[in-house]
């Protein structure tokens, strides 16, 4: 993901299409800082961004946007494929500004 908290680390994004905590398949995407080394647990991530909806699957895609606002830290792109709010299955994408984050 870049430096995301910009402490000149790099940060890992993982994306979890399938993950049930918004409702069934909503997904979600967990942000660990760095220094990531070794076997991590998802459950120990530094911020978990859950998709809104049943079957969105946020998370289906993640990526980093650069420094979108410049503010110096790394911002993220979150892509939810199944998000209805546009109309069946029209999906989403999410950007995700460093002030925004948990």
């Amino acid at each position: 993901a870049g430096d995301v908290d910009g402490d000149g680390l790099g940060d890992l994004l993982v994306g979890a299409r399938y993950d049930d905590d918004g409702g069934t398949d909503a997904g979600a995407t967990y942000l660990l800082y760095g220094p990531v080394t070794g076997d991590l647990d998802l459950a120990d991530a530094d911020v978990k961004l859950v998709g809104e909806d049943a079957y969105d699957w946020a998370g289906y895609s993640v990526s980093t946007a650069g420094d979108v606002d410049g503010d110096g830290k790394g911002d993220l792109l979150v892509g939810a494929c199944g998000d209805d709010d546009g109309g069946t299955d029209a999906g989403a994408a999410y950007l995700l500004l460093w002030a925004d984050m948990p």
